[in-house]
């Protein structure tokens, strides 16, 4: 099952600029390359295949190696300013929504996030959801950026 927590700031600029969570947006190639890419998991981790090369054990926990690992920045260059915050946040929300659905086969539970960083960039981070682990402060309207949870929930 795919739950959605969405703070304040992210809700109105959705509503503002008419977005849903389930909007349909074509994705750019090097997104639906990663889409692509098998999930792997490594000592009880889960990270995209790729991005298993930036695999870092710094971290006490295996929730903060999973978040350091998928972590998928998409910047807004200056050659793409013109296409516009909602032009990438639209893909930021398709393609949090397509892992989801990738996720959601695993038979686990995951928390998957996308916020918008100084409105330059949108970063997207995704975790086996682990008890006594936390990634996010539970509530997000705490945060100054706009974010966008989905949490999938393995109910068997």
């Amino acid at each position: 099952m795919i739950q959605y927590r969405i703070n304040s700031k992210m809700q109105a600029l959705m509503e503002n600029n008419s977005i849903r969570v389930d909007v349909k947006e074509k994705m750019s190639a090097s997104l639906k390359r990663l889409l692509e890419e098998d999930i792997v998991i490594v000592d009880s981790c889960y990270y995209f295949k790729r991005e298993f090369m930036r695999y870092d054990d710094r971290f006490t926990n295996k929730t903060g190696n999973e978040c350091f690992g998928n972590r998928l920045v998409i910047e807004f260059e200056n050659r793409n300013r013109e296409k516009g915050l909602m032009f990438y946040l639209k893909q930021g929300i398709a393609f949090s929504n397509s892992v989801a659905r990738k996720l959601e086969n695993l038979n686990e539970n995951f928390t998957l996030m996308l916020m918008i960083f100084d409105k330059t960039s949108i970063v997207f981070r995704f975790h086996k959801t682990r008890v006594g682990e936390e990634w996010l402060i539970p509530d997000i309207e705490q945060y100054a950026e706009p974010f966008f949870v989905i949490d999938i929930l393995n109910l068997s």
